[in-house]
């Protein structure tokens, strides 16, 4: 596997040899062209004080000036009459028919223009010589190349050696920094395998409020969260297993009872006691189905207009029975509600839920069952007078299995599921439930769901 710092190296190189090569290739270009052009003005100069001069003096004369001149230069010049035969050849080593082309020759005689040319080794400039307007040949001034191409060598080897010391500078410098980045990182990378394994105590201390830093943060945030999650797995597990142990002692035991030899008043009481209790299993397994469904996304929903009031006194009729052997009042506090786009089955197992929990956990007084609604939200509120939630329990309360009494009496039934049912069926139909407690004098669960325009004009 390669490392980060490989990489980044690696992307380093690339973009300074995109940046280097084609920045090499331009100002190679920018010396060539400029000692070039350098070059070619001091010979155009020269060309065209030759050409002044040959104009004014006779052809004797001026040759004998050219090779004293010449002697004092580098460059060397050809003298080539209208008939393109060579009068002067100043170091006789060159041929008319190898500095110039017929082409060129053409040119000279037709337009009063100056050639520049370069061919391999040598540059050469000719101007023709125009006397009374007529022509009487050129002057060409040759030059060799090899001053310009020893210079441009040098300016390669400084541009090479220049760009591979800042190539390796910039990978020192690159190294440095991409070490210091990817230490933090690397110890990140442990710490999520740490995590892996289970070891969700690990924390990082950020060494920085940068993006890395961010990034620590965020795995501490996982970190915590997952150890609520397994935290949450554990105690899930705990709770299910004395949830489903409990009815089946229970009922382990009285079916000993059965094979022992009883009166039919005790025979009967212990039939009673194992119907309850396998009751209570199927409600436990029944509210794990339901909850494992709705965590899972899996349950449907039957949405249609119904009549909230009518769901009501529904769930009502089916609690007044537990109520009253509990002498506890229910009141009914209604106006007139708008339908509502909801699923009425699961309506009436939020009411159910609601009104059977504040039953059994009320042993005086009364339940109040409110519906009101205004333009934009339909309010439904169901208060008791019961024991009461603490403070510190109110926020765990929809929790699966988080029960108020930490004893785990049995006294006021319950799976412990059916307050996490409920807050999943209400946000899954669009609501939201809130609670408010006080510990000895009551608590009043609160459902809020939205109406839209189109649910108001129905």
């Amino acid at each position: 596997m390669k490392s980060i710092v490989f990489k980044l190296g690696m992307l380093v190189v690339s973009i300074l040899l995109l940046v280097l090569l084609p920045l090499g290739y331009v100002v190679d270009q920018l010396f060539y062209t400029f000692y070039n052009n350098k070059t070619y003005e001091e010979m155009e100069q020269h060309v065209i004080t030759l050409v002044d001069m040959r104009t004014q003096m006779d052809e004797e004369t001026f040759i004998e000036k050219v090779e004293v001149a010449m002697e004092m230069v580098h460059e060397q010049v050809v003298y080539l009459d209208e008939s393109r035969e060579i009068v002067m050849n100043e170091q006789n080593t060159l041929d008319s028919l190898d500095i110039i082309t017929e082409e060129d020759w053409l040119q000279l005689q037709q337009q009063n223009e100056i050639i520049k040319r370069q061919q391999e080794h040598v540059s050469y400039i000719a101007s023709p010589i125009y006397n009374h307007n007529e022509f009487e040949g050129a002057i060409f001034m040759v030059t060799s190349t090899d001053d310009v191409d020893e210079i441009m060598d040098q300016v390669r080897t400084s541009l090479f050696v220049t760009g591979i010391g800042g190539l390796l500078l910039a990978l020192g410098f690159t190294y440095i920094i991409v070490r210091k980045v990817s230490m933090p990182l690397l110890h990140m990378e442990k710490v999520t395998r740490d995590m892996a394994k289970g070891n969700l105590n690990v924390v990082l201390t950020p060494s920085s409020e940068d993006e890395l830093g961010t990034l620590a943060h965020a795995i501490n945030d996982l970190s915590r969260k997952l150890k609520t999650l397994e935290d949450t797995r554990k105690e899930f597990l705990a709770n299910i297993s004395h949830e489903l142990r409990t009815p089946l002692t229970y009922m382990d035991g009285y079916v000993s009872l059965l094979k022992e030899k009883q009166s039919p008043e005790e025979r009967q009481h212990t039939i009673k006691i194992i119907e309850e209790e396998t009751a209570r299993l199927r409600l436990i397994v029944n509210d794990l189905f339901d909850l494992s469904k709705l965590e899972e996304g899996k349950i449907s929903l039957i949405l249609e207009w119904i009549d909230v009031s009518e769901v009501m006194e529904s769930v009502v009729e089916k609690v007044t029975y537990t109520a009253e052997q509990k002498k506890l009042a229910l009141v009914i506090k209604e106006e007139p509600v708008p339908l509502l786009y909801a699923d009425g089955n699961r309506m009436s197992q939020i009411l159910f839920n609601l009104l059977d929990n504040a039953i059994h956990y009320t042993e005086k007084g009364s339940i109040t069952v409110t519906m009101k609604h205004d333009d934009e939200q339909l309010y439904l509120f169901i208060a008791d007078t019961g024991i009461g939630i603490a403070e510190e329990d109110v926020p765990y309360i929809f929790e699966r299995f988080y029960r108020v009494e930490k004893s785990r009496s049995r006294a006021h039934g319950g799976t412990g599921l059916g307050l996490s049912i409920v807050k999943k069926l209400v946000e899954l139909q669009g609501g939201t439930v809130h609670v408010e407690s006080t510990y000895g004098e009551g608590t009043t669960f609160s459902i809020i769901f939205p109406l839209t325009n189109k649910e108001m004009e129905a």
